[in-house]
């Protein structure tokens, strides 16, 4: 992303000579246990439509987050994408040390078999309340909306 590269972290779903369902990238250094930044490659056989996939995504995100604000359309060659701020939904009840918000950026877009869904997310975990999400939207929307995301080894 940019100059920042991101190595692979995990692939699921992997079968019968078939790429994995789900792969999830860290840049350098980072863990699932301390990452601030996730690039992540979804795919759905079984899901014709990247309109249908992100249109149910936005009735999930409005059904679970009802006061936030999020951003959702159609972008060029049949790309549909949303971006959304998320956090655990039960504050009060998670610990102070699994207390975070992510800015999510997500972008469906046809595949041979199904579609692909395409996730950049940037995690704030220590004074979450005082992160500057529209500078970082600001930022990076630019720079997500030109992206080719490529998945492989190294990507």
């Amino acid at each position: 992303m940019g100059d920042e590269t991101f190595h692979i972290a995990e692939a699921k779903g992997a079968k019968d000579g078939r790429p994995a369902a789900l792969e999830e990238y860290l840049p350098k250094g980072q863990t699932f246990a301390n990452w601030r930044k996730l690039v992540s490659v979804r795919r759905f056989p079984e899901i014709a439509s990247p309109k249908d996939y992100v249109e149910k995504m936005v009735a999930e995100y409005r059904r679970q987050y009802p006061a936030m604000k999020f951003e959702a359309g159609k972008g060029p060659g049949g790309l549909y994408y949303m971006d959304c701020i998320m956090y655990p939904l039960d504050r009060e009840a998670t610990r102070s040390a699994d207390q975070f918000a992510e800015w999510n950026y997500f972008v469906a877009r046809p595949a041979a078999a199904g579609i692909i869904v395409y996730q950049y997310a940037e995690r704030f975990a220590e004074d979450f309340e005082a992160a500057d999400v529209k500078a970082l939207r600001t930022r990076m929307l630019p720079i997500l909306r030109k992206s080719v995301f490529v998945s492989g080894a190294g990507k």
